[in-house]
């Protein structure tokens, strides 16, 4: 499906959402003029799920995590409301240990 020629010429949908939005000059009154369109044209689950989803990526680094082991915590804890503090320091400390063994083979 992926190989067909409408599959590939059809454009993501934020794509043509930010071409669509061509009427912004981005001065700053072009942007209180247009940002307010954009934002109502988003579901406010989706706003709530992105903040929820920064805010947990922000707590990780924030703890030291970074890349792809901040990524995987992300994903590990999605369903908790926060990230359980000792469980965060359980899982740096077993990671800690696993990079220290993989050192010491090399």
């Amino acid at each position: 499906m992926a190989s067909q020629p409408d599959f590939i010429v059809q454009k993501l949908a934020i794509v043509e959402l930010i071409e669509g939005a061509d009427n912004c000059n981005y001065t700053w009154a072009g942007l209180q003029q247009t940002v307010p369109y954009i934002l109502d044209s988003v579901d406010i689950i989706t706003i709530r799920k992105f903040a929820q989803k920064l805010w947990r990526y922000m707590e990780l680094y924030h703890e030291g995590l970074t890349g792809k082991l901040a990524e995987y915590v992300c994903k590990k804890f999605k369903s908790h409301r926060r990230i359980p503090k000792n469980e965060l320091a359980l899982f740096i400390q077993e990671n800690n240990d696993k990079a220290y063994n993989n050192n010491k083979r090399s």
